[in-house]
This record gives C-alpha cells, structure tokens and sequence, in this order.
C-alpha cells in the first residue's frame, strides 16, 4: 500500500531515523535504501498515480508513494 501524504508528514515531523545521522532534517523525509547505502533510488511512476522507490543497486523496493491529482494552493 503506497504511503499518503498523512503519513510522510508524520515522518517528517519525526525527524531523521537513521542509526547515527547528523543531518539536520527539520520538517523533511529522505527516502533511501538502507540495503545498500549509498547506491541511490530509483524512481518509477506506475499508472494510477504511484511512484515506486527501488533501490538503484540491488531493485529491492524501498517504498510507494501515492501522488495527489491535484496540488492544493495556499492564497
């Protein structure tokens, strides 16, 4: 089941979980493989509105995120 933009703001909102990250990822998700560190993402986009993140060295499935149809603007 794809995530939902519900739940990445939750994450977000979480801060960074990786085992001994420094980084300071106020208010932001990073996406990554943890099989293979390093090796990078692989982004797909499936019919009906997925995206697929799979890991760029080994193709195991990190994630699917849902795309919204439409962008809500703020005025």
């Amino acid at each position: 089941m794809p995530l939902t933009q519900p739940q990445l703001d939750i994450y977000a909102a979480s801060g960074c979980q990786t085992p001994g990250c420094k980084h300071a990822h106020e208010k932001q998700i990073v996406l990554a493989a943890l099989c293979c560190p390093g090796a990078g993402v692989r982004v797909t986009y499936e019919t009906g509105g997925v995206l697929l993140l799979d890991c760029h060295r080994c193709h195991r499935r990190i994630t699917e995120v849902a795309v919204a149809s439409s962008l809500k603007t703020e005025r």
